[in-house]
């Protein structure tokens, strides 16, 4: 199964694989693999020590200036494991995890065991080795071996047969900068340890095993990445006759923080997909849905129609696939103490956003109004300000808006960029 991913005049695509990407990274630093000769280690180590004094001495300092992540559009998934003993090398650490009491043959006496860890490679020690050992209670030891550096984790669960628990093994790859992870499905078949099931797709840390009601098998839910910019899209794994088939819900659901005048916080849910409809020369993410949520409560649900503008192209949804200022924006546009939303619906020219304000006595956002360009919202003067270009992209100009008494904004002036500097 081939996940795509999706393509942006604003970004590079290196690969089609987030796990071929991080591996391509990882040897562009490595570079050969060669020890350094044992002098020159001395000599730096000697170096190091010596400098030590000099870092002790110096003042605390408090970091500032870093970027504000209070808005960025995240998925809460599970935490990586911690590790379990100090690190052995540069990509090598132990871990270790135990299940017991298991059903993992035919005996049905649940007196098997699965233990996994990830150790240092004897013939490498920078390297890691991860581990899966078996122990059935008749006093057989199965084992399987992967030459990866992995944080491993693992769980079992009905997913082959309703009498036996099959290996559910998540394999966080440690040095990846976003969680990436490899899964795969083991049992114990004819006195063997088989692999039946690994994912192929990008997927991240952080799956489920689902039991449906009345069903005899579980299923998996694991996590692909769309972007990093983006929520994960989930797939569901189930076991059928032909083995092992992976289906993606088709969407993934952005989050976004807002709190309203009166104090109360609120979630913006944005529901995405991947689009293909010949707009654009290549694939692209929408939004298709927006639902305003009071915990899981369900408040209002926005979608695209009637906010869309027609003048350069027709679009099928808000546009995702852009991170950032210039994607969806929450802040509190007309000076009532609660935050707005805007969301990005063109990009031919000026980033037009539509805006949504917190209408408390209604208790849900009303469409308010598109702006493009750059908006800037000054609160000490009541005035919204957007920063648009011509139609020969040659010129810019400024609008400038103030409310009226109905609480509709108001075109005040329009002045060349050039002339209202300073």
């Amino acid at each position: 199964m081939k996940h795509r991913i999706p393509r942006s005049p604003f970004a590079t695509r290196l690969s089609g694989s987030a796990r071929e990407t991080e591996i391509r990274i990882r040897n562009i630093f490595q570079g050969p693999k060669k020890r350094p000769p044992v002098p020159m280690m001395l000599l730096t180590a000697l170096v190091i020590l010596s400098c030590g004094w000099l870092v002790s001495c110096q003042p605390g300092e408090t970091v500032s200036g870093g970027p504000d992540v209070s808005s960025e559009t995240v998925q809460a998934l599970p935490a990586p494991p911690e590790a379990s003993s100090e690190e052995t090398g540069s990509h090598a650490r132990d871990y270790e995890d135990f299940l017991g009491g298991l059903t993992l043959d035919n005996s049905g006496e649940g007196d098997d065991a699965v233990t996994v860890r990830s150790h240092a490679d004897p013939t490498s020690p920078d390297e890691s080795l991860t581990t899966l050992t078996v122990r059935l209670g008749s006093g057989a030891v199965l084992e399987r071996q992967w030459e990866e550096s992995y944080i491993p984790s693992i769980t079992c669960a009905r997913l082959i047969s309703p009498d036996r628990d099959a290996i559910v093994l998540e394999c966080l790859i440690s040095y990846s900068n976003y969680a990436a992870a490899d899964y795969f499905v083991l049992e114990v078949a004819d006195g063997e340890l088989v692999q039946r099931y690994q994912a192929d797709f990008n997927s991240v840390f952080g799956y489920e095993v689902i039991q449906p009601e009345g069903e005899a098998l579980a299923s998996l839910r694991l996590p692909c990445l769309v972007d990093k910019w983006h929520a994960p899209e989930w797939y569901t794994v189930r076991w059928t006759e032909n083995g092992f088939s992976a289906v993606g819900d088709g969407y993934f659901t952005d989050t976004w923080p807002i709190t309203v005048n009166d104090g109360r916080k609120l979630t913006l849910a944005l529901r995405g997909r991947l689009e293909d409809s010949g707009v654009f020369s290549f694939p692209y993410l929408i939004y298709d849905q927006i639902q305003v949520l009071a915990g899981e409560t369900v408040l209002q649900t926005i979608t695209p129609e009637g906010y869309l503008p027609k003048q350069y192209y027709d679009p099928s949804g808000f546009l995702a696939d852009y991170a950032g200022d210039y994607g969806t924006d929450v802040r509190d546009i007309n000076f009532d103490g609660a935050d707005d939303f805007g969301l990005l619906c063109d990009i031919t020219r000026n980033g037009t956003h539509a805006w949504f304000v917190w209408d408390g006595a209604a208790g849900q956002f009303r469409y308010l109004a598109h702006f493009g360009g750059d908006l800037a919202v000054d609160p000490d003067t009541q005035q919204l300000t957007e920063v648009l270009w011509d139609q020969s992209f040659d010129h810019q100009f400024r609008n400038f808006y103030r409310y009226e008494s109905q609480g509709s904004p108001v075109l005040t002036d329009t002045r060349p960029v050039e002339q209202s500097a300073g």
